[in-house]
């Protein structure tokens, strides 16, 4: 299938936003990073505000679509609960430590979608995990939703005091051992 000129901007911008803080994102430095002026830069996209919507409908839909095919090729509880968490893990810290926050101060109305978007990965990582608890995977007397917003609310620390980025095996290794004192 062949990228279009809209979709390699927006592939463009996502590798930018890789690579540096939103804060610093302009258009001028996009359209010179992939040789095209900003008049058809303003062709495919009105504002900045509408590649950014561009940009973070195409990570929502490729990471539903990703997570899906991940989460569905583990054969235990713990297995799916990682790959669906790691997954998401790996992928908010490939961009910049910025990006999310910058988001939330200079896109609101994106940031709310990709909040939305996270919402449904806590829904879904508490589904696994009741899903566990019916098969007898995981010990009864657990709050699983206390322990959802635990692990999130941890790695956001991290993230917010930039150390998911340089720990992230240690940050695995801590929530396998989570994992391990609910499975039976």
């Amino acid at each position: 299938m062949e990228t279009t000129k809209d979709e390699s901007i927006v592939d463009a911008a996502i590798t930018h936003l890789k690579n540096h803080p939103l804060s610093w994102f302009s258009i001028d430095e996009l359209c010179a990073s992939i040789s095209i002026s900003k008049r058809t830069f303003y062709t495919y996209f009105e504002t900045k505000n509408k590649l950014v919507e561009k940009i973070i409908q195409k990570l929502i839909s490729k990471w539903k679509s990703e997570c899906m095919q991940t989460a569905a090729q583990a054969n235990t509880t713990k297995a799916s609960f990682l790959a669906v968490y790691t997954y998401h893990l790996n992928e908010v810290i490939s961009f910049n430590s910025d990006f999310l926050n910058g988001l939330k101060l200079k896109f609101p109305g994106e940031y709310a979608a990709m909040d939305e978007y996270f919402a449904e990965v806590r829904a879904k990582l508490l589904k696994i995990l009741e899903e566990g608890r019916a098969k007898k995977e995981i010990k009864e007397g657990y709050n699983l939703q206390i322990f959802i917003e635990k692990e999130i609310s941890f790695f956001e620390y991290l993230q917010k005091k930039h150390y998911v980025f340089t720990a992230k095996e240690d940050y695995i290794k801590l929530l396998n051992l989570s994992l391990d004192g609910l499975l039976i």
